[in-house]
């Protein structure tokens, strides 16, 4: 059986994070990641595209924890209003992503 062809994406992610330093003055952190990924699966993509989201993380925390260190911002816990988003369906053979590669 030959193997699959490979596909190629770019992925590309942000995290930002408003920090309020004082009464109307607010300290934006923000991290970026791109990455070009090559797959066979969307299983594979979806491998792939997690290990940028994790790496992404780390440097958040990291430029985060640095920012507001150098800076002197007070850290606030803050209130996440917000419950887990979880995906509508999973990623199976029908979804091959092959329309991405025409």
């Amino acid at each position: 059986m030959a193997e699959k062809k490979k596909k190629k994406s770019i992925v590309r992610k942000t995290i930002s994070r408003k920090i309020q330093t004082a009464s109307f003055e607010q300290l934006d952190v923000v991290v970026e990641a791109e990455e070009e990924i090559e797959w066979s699966s969307p299983k594979e993509r979806m491998e792939k595209t997690e290990k940028v989201t994790q790496v992404l993380l780390i440097d958040f925390v990291d430029t985060f924890n640095k920012t507001v260190d150098e800076l002197g911002v007070e850290r606030q816990i803050g209130k996440v209003t917000s419950s887990k988003v979880e995906p509508q369906e999973s990623v199976s053979a029908e979804h091959d992503f092959d329309i991405l590669s025409d």
